[in-house]
């Protein structure tokens, strides 16, 4: 469901704290990152 609607509302990256509920997810069309590592990949350029 989170990632229906992810992809429906065009985001780049989907962020959750269980990555394990979407590692059979299609990461080409929409990234997904633990909280970590989005701050680490984006925010501590």
């Amino acid at each position: 469901m989170k990632y229906r609607c992810a992809l429906e509302n065009r985001c780049h990256v989907l962020i959750t704290i269980n990555d394990n509920d979407f590692k059979n997810a299609d990461q080409s069309q929409i990234e997904i990152l633990t909280p970590s590592a989005f701050v680490e990949k984006y925010i501590n350029v």
